[in-house]
């Protein structure tokens, strides 16, 4: 047992959660019983917001064996302990699973319950060809699009400038970089990437990938106070904004569905059955609008796929006329 094993596992970590993993040799191994010590290597490491104690060995020991291990092990520490093998038998791993004990196979398995994590060779999807970008990968394109200097161009970047976890982020990078939409590459234990065309081109070319970001469309007698720090203008009254079209009479705006239930559930809203007796249209996203919002008004980019396939010819020719004011 070595640096290799120690790299691998790192390498393995970081690259299914998309996260560094940096592995310390644990300072207080020496208090450990003489048996243990023969038995592992002890090395600390953080995943996500937990500080883990990773028992390396080369050879698997019985579930039950690791059960005793393990309490013995947490005399001395008090965050969750981790054993990870060079291999091991389908029988044993059904009986560590059934007992809860957390353990990583490099290349193969990470269970780690307390994270909720559980990723096993045998259901890795199958790689194929997507019909559609997600929200988040979609999210991760625009933001590429708006922002093609590459300010927040690593997943922890990503977190912090778009909300959302690192591994979500990671996997977002994945599904953009099968479609060959954003080059990656590794520095170290973190991932970058660029976009792998320019602006005008990666839009055209990514528009098979895309969707509207709008899930549904809701009626309201009026708009309450504060809806305008939370919900951008959309649709055609962003559009008008965008263009020479007429603003509609009723206006439209936008809010992320996670958002939607805050404002419901206090009866801020009254619900009408028509058009005619609305002041408001409110489409609620699949991500928030406000991210890449400006003015108070939904991005050009987004607008353009909420409504290009609107079947009015004034849409349409107002859509063209938004798109060709961009500036790439």
């Amino acid at each position: 047992m070595g640096a290799i094993m120690v790299e691998q596992l790192e390498s393995y970590v970081s690259g299914v959660l998309h996260t560094p993993l940096r592995l310390v040799e644990w300072e207080r191994a020496a208090t450990l019983p003489p048996f243990l010590r023969a038995e592992y290597r002890f090395y600390t490491g953080r995943i996500l917001d937990a500080e883990l104690l990773f028992c390396l060995s080369t050879q698997e020991r019985p579930a039950g064996v690791v059960g005793k291990h393990r309490m013995a092990i947490g005399e001395r520490w008090s965050d969750p302990v981790v054993f990870a093998f060079e291999r091991i038998s389908p029988h044993n791993r059904k009986r560590m699973i059934e007992a809860g004990i957390p353990f990583v196979v490099a290349g193969t398995q990470l269970y780690l319950p307390m994270l909720a994590i559980d990723l096993r060779e045998r259901f890795k999807p199958q790689s194929r060809k997507r019909e559609r970008l997600s929200p988040s990968a979609q999210v991760v394109l625009l933001h590429a699009l708006w922002d093609h200097r590459g300010q927040a161009n690593t997943p922890t970047g990503l977190r912090d400038r778009l909300g959302y976890t690192i591994m979500t982020m990671g996997r977002s990078l994945d599904q953009l970089e099968a479609a060959g939409l954003v080059r990656v590459k590794r520095i170290g234990r973190e991932r970058f990437f660029e976009p792998a065309e320019e602006p005008a081109l990666l839009w055209r070319k990514a528009q098979p990938l895309l969707a509207s970001p709008v899930r549904r469309r809701i009626l309201f007698e009026c708009a309450p106070p504060g809806m305008d720090a939370v919900a951008p203008v959309s649709g055609l009254t962003a559009l008008a904004h965008y263009s020479d079209l007429a603003a509609p009479r009723v206006t439209v705006r936008a809010m992320y569905s996670g958002e939607l239930p805050a404002w419901e559930g206090v009866g801020r809203f009254r619900m009408v059955p028509s058009v005619e007796e609305a002041w408001l249209e409110l489409e609620v996203w699949s991500y928030s609008p406000r991210l890449f919002s400006t003015a108070s008004v939904v991005d050009q980019l987004s607008l353009y796929l909420a409504l290009r396939n609107d079947s009015d010819e004034r849409v349409s020719s107002a859509l063209e006329d938004m798109m060709g004011r961009l500036s790439w």
